[in-house]
């Protein structure tokens, strides 16, 4: 019934549209590869040094602080498109307005997380959870800061810069890794989150260098708070700044 109805035709892809395509897809994979390994290596490592329950422990902590992503992640698959969008195309200044109530509104979050996961130790998980409790804290801040990283990710990817974005993961994977492997052995799960903690900083703190690269900004206008950024609720920023252009 589709294909009577609607007809569909293929389209040669020439040549530079399948080069442009596989390079584009390649980075991508590799990013997405690279993250993954950054993400996971803390367990894999664990899992050799100590026992099945050690594992268990620290991946309860992980997930409570992995909870400060999820926003973001929303965020940035909407950031995308609005920064591709000719029409109404999402503004600098709104991006950092962005970053700046993302931060703030996930300190709350953190603070939020920390007073939950706190109360779900000790009342529903057995005693010996409670040790990933320190590890949390240890961790939460770094997690907190990547939170910054996740949406300007998105500007790279939205302006086709996908190299910054595959050297970010890479960065991050090898500060972890090394991390890792040094304070793993000695501190157990809370090696991993002190290495947690240095790579999603660090991390942040150079996703940060390379976009001032290519927008005029300051290292203080991603956290410095300022009071037109609460008219982003509005509507009324996005609408002055692309009248303005």
């Amino acid at each position: 019934y589709f294909v009577v109805r609607f007809n569909p035709s293929f389209k040669r892809i020439s040549q530079e549209e399948m080069r442009s395509f596989s390079s584009f897809s390649s980075i991508v994979l590799a990013a997405n590869i690279i993250q993954y390994v950054a993400y996971r290596a803390d367990y894999w490592l664990i899992s050799i040094y100590y026992d099945h329950a050690t594992v268990g422990i620290y991946s309860q902590a992980s997930k409570f602080a992995q909870l400060l992503w999820i926003i973001p992640g929303i965020l940035a698959g909407l950031i995308i498109p609005a920064l591709k969008n000719e029409n109404q195309k999402m503004s600098e200044g709104v991006l950092l307005s962005l970053c700046r109530l993302s931060f703030y509104i996930h300190i709350i979050i953190s603070l939020i997380v920390i007073a939950s996961s706190l109360a779900i130790y000790l009342f529903f998980l057995p005693g010996i959870y409670f040790d990933g409790f320190v590890s949390l804290l240890i961790m939460i801040p770094g997690y907190l800061l990547f939170t910054t990283a996740i949406i300007l990710a998105a500007y790279f990817s939205a302006n086709r810069l996908l190299r910054v974005n595959l050297i970010v993961s890479a960065l991050c994977c090898i500060i972890i890794l090394l991390l890792d492997l040094l304070l793993i052995p000695v501190f157990s799960y809370k090696g991993a989150a002190i290495a947690n903690l240095v790579a999603y900083s660090v991390t942040t703190a150079y996703i940060i260098y390379r976009l001032k690269q290519y927008l005029n900004v300051s290292f203080k206008d991603f956290f410095s708070i300022r009071r037109s950024d609460i008219n982003l609720f509005s509507g009324e920023v996005l609408i002055t700044d692309n009248k303005k252009a």
